[in-house]
């Protein structure tokens, strides 16, 4: 059996992050790189691990500053380039473990705004970006006057606390996975004024960004989530060119991979990517 493997990295603002790998024995066909969302840990999708890893995918991921095992003031970063940083960093070792093997860039919800941001800014050489529930839009907007008097706070205490409002109950319809959530000790309902306001103008760059894509994407989105809207991935789709999938799947709250049938979206996922390491190989011969 392959062990696990654990390593880690420090950020320019001296935080250590904590980073993990989910192996195969056999030569992988492709090594998915993961980006957890906000307030959790990258060991809440050892099952998408192991139904990628008996796929023949190799994943591998870190915990966000401020998150799970890694360092920083839970909730709390610095600046956004941080967390560009990070992607880059994730990127560099799986290429120097698999130099050879397609990569495909994967966020969650706050991880889905980041591997957005860095995939349109940066144009890495990947093999493909997929995201799920990714923030870019939410139905339920914090008022202006209220963003604006975060906007002022932060100047004064940009590590200063605060609630969420995640609600728990609409991350799954499943109330095993939601209770699993609320009892696990990792997972926080912390965000500075800093990592707010930073994450939201982060995510209105999003929402207005129209351009060409030479890497494909696949975003995707629980139909009926209530958490991140699926405005957002329909807009973002939408006003991207190039090789770009959009999926919504009916029923599903906001962690798509945490629902009865989520089966049904790793199968659709696992789909999509072999479609493109097919294209991948070619442009790489």
């Amino acid at each position: 059996m392959i062990e696990h493997n654990q390593f880690s990295w420090t950020t320019k603002s001296q935080e250590k992050i904590y980073a993990y790998s989910w192996p195969i024995e056999e030569e992988p066909k492709a090594v998915i790189c993961l980006v957890h969302g906000l307030g959790e840990h990258l060991h809440r999708y050892e099952h998408f691990a192991a139904y990628f890893n008996n796929q023949g995918y190799v994943v591998i991921a870190f915990d966000n500053v401020g998150h799970g095992r890694s360092g920083g003031k839970r909730g709390h970063v610095a600046n956004y380039q941080i967390h560009m940083d990070n992607i880059k960093e994730l990127l560099d070792e799986a290429e120097k473990r698999y130099p050879l093997l397609p990569k495909f860039l994967y966020g969650h919800s706050m991880g889905g705004n980041f591997v957005l941001n860095y995939g349109l800014k940066n144009n890495p050489s990947i093999a493909g970006l997929i995201t799920t529930g990714a923030f870019i839009t939410l139905d339920k907007r914090p008022s202006p006057l209220l963003m604006n008097f975060v906007k002022i706070i932060r100047y004064v205490l940009p590590s200063l606390l605060q609630a969420n409002d995640l609600n728990p109950d609409h991350v799954s319809s499943d109330p095993k996975v939601v209770a699993k959530y609320v009892n696990d000790p990792l997972v926080h309902d912390k965000i500075s004024t800093n990592a707010a306001v930073e994450l939201f103008d982060a995510a209105d760059w999003l929402a207005g960004y129209q351009g060409e894509v030479e890497t494909p994407y696949l975003l995707m989105h629980g139909a009926v989530d209530s958490l991140t809207s699926p405005n957002g991935s329909r807009l973002l789709s939408n006003n991207l060119n190039g090789d770009v999938t959009h999926k919504e799947w009916e029923g599903m709250y906001h962690e798509i991979h945490n629902e009865p049938d989520q089966e049904k979206v790793f199968d659709y996922t696992i789909g999509w990517i072999e479609s493109k390491i097919e294209k991948w190989g070619d442009g790489n011969d």
